[in-house]
């Protein structure tokens, strides 16, 4: 008979949860079931399973615990201040969306996980997010077609593969750092490579902070100064030399700064639009449910009349869920959604918690509580997912993802406070 320890078990259900809510619905719609909200459904389920196992006394750290207290107040307040609210039902989910990232965070700082257990998830991790990017290697080359470079049948939408290849590379790094073994340093040129053959701005950008992230904690080779420059300049290069990236650039920029339309682009006019949001309504923003989020996919909100957004392409109520409209960019960025629902001072603290588990790591290492982890692969780790995350997230809504909220959220609470058991 098998036996599992707890930890063992825990992140079993989390790389179980983390495969549901990458490929769970494609895989459904694909034998003709829609099964909208799988991934949160899998989410809760985790949840309710880890409380089931067992679970230790409800702790976080007091700063922490202020800011997100501040935050909550900030929302809650505004319901009853807020002229976009759309009713008290839909502020409820909005809120819960919103805060979703904040309270996982929360929840697997919590549990009880072994260190060689976490080490085997991020393992399981790389493993899972390896075998889809060669799905979608395979799929864009023999099968595929469009106007995409990446095409993938399997994943919500194929510019995931390449922030997929983005956390393996951080997690391959780490364990280079740890192990000095050459098969991590052969893992990480392909990664690199399937980047920057992917042409996606975003993964590349992101791409550059983890490497930049790997020479400032590696203790692998002695890198010299010339060469760390060397690197820095001669990659920016690579991408304004290869045509199909240039070509890219010269469209952004004549699209955003020369076009007289590039206010009307979706991309460009939420960021416009939540910033006029933020200002028009400060300091709380228009409130949940009324900007960018889940909600108002379902239930169109006001705001988008009254900023004149409904004209885009898009962008109207024709884009919702069940709209006819066969684009829909409501949900296409996310931080806009933060920064215009929340206001300036509620997307300050909202980044404050979003980077705390970098804090919270110097912390531990100044208490001396590092129990087994390598200080730099492990600061690399945790920089590495979150900054990438971040700057990726500014043209695709990412964090709003559960599979990805596993990653940003969920693995850094689970290092921020694994040392503690170990």
């Amino acid at each position: 008979m098998l036996k599992f320890s707890k930890s063992k078990l825990r992140i079993f259900l989390f790389l179980v949860t983390f495969i549901i809510s990458l490929i769970g619905s494609t895989l459904l719609k694909g034998i003709g079931i829609y099964l909208a909200g799988l991934d949160y459904i899998a989410l809760v389920i985790l949840f309710f399973f880890n409380i089931l196992i067992g679970f230790q006394v409800f702790n976080v750290e007091k700063k922490y615990f202020f800011a997100f207290l501040t935050l909550l107040s900030f929302i809650l307040i505004n319901y009853f201040f807020s002229q976009y609210i759309p009713g008290l039902t839909w502020f409820l989910i909005g809120t819960v969306f919103t805060l979703l990232p904040l309270f996982t965070f929360i929840f697997f700082y919590n549990v009880k996980i072994h260190l060689a257990d976490f080490n085997k998830l991020l393992d399981y991790i790389v493993f899972t997010c390896d075998t889809l990017i060669i799905l979608t290697l395979f799929e864009t080359i023999f099968i595929g077609e469009g106007r995409e470079f990446l095409n993938s049948s399997l994943l919500k939408t194929p510019a995931f593969a390449t922030t997929l290849s983005n956390i393996s590379l951080t997690i391959t790094l780490r364990k280079l750092i740890q192990t000095k073994r050459r098969k991590y340093f052969i893992k990480a040129f392909f990664y690199i490579a399937f980047i920057f053959s992917a042409l996606s701005l975003k993964s590349i950008i992101s791409c550059f902070i983890i490497i930049f992230l790997f020479i400032r904690y590696s203790n692998y080779i002695k890198i010299p100064r010339w060469s760390i420059m060397l690197l820095l300049i001669g990659l920016p290069l690579l991408i304004l030399l290869n045509p199909s990236l240039n070509h890219k650039l010269k469209r952004y920029y004549f699209l955003y700064y020369q076009s007289e339309n590039a206010s009307s682009t979706p991309r460009f006019a939420l960021y416009f639009t939540s910033f006029n949001l933020a200002n028009d309504h400060f300091p709380m923003g228009s409130g949940q449910a009324t900007f960018g989020s889940y909600p108002v996919n379902i239930n169109y909100s006001d705001v988008y009349y009254d900023y004149n957004l409904n004209y885009l392409h898009g962008l109207g109520s024709e884009s919702t869920i069940n709209g006819t409209s066969k684009d829909k960019f409501l949900l296409d960025t996310y931080w806009s959604s933060i920064l215009g629902e929340v206001g300036f001072l509620g997307f300050a603290l909202f980044l404050w918690l979003y980077f705390y588990p970098i804090k919270r790591l110097n912390k531990a290492y100044a208490l001396n509580l590092n129990n087994g982890f390598n200080d730099k692969s492990d600061m690399l780790f945790v920089k590495g997912i979150l900054f990438s995350v971040f700057f990726e997230s500014l043209v695709l809504a990412i964090p709003s993802q559960v599979a990805f909220i596993l990653i940003y959220a969920g693995l850094m609470g689970l290092i921020s406070n694994i040392r503690m058991y170990d």
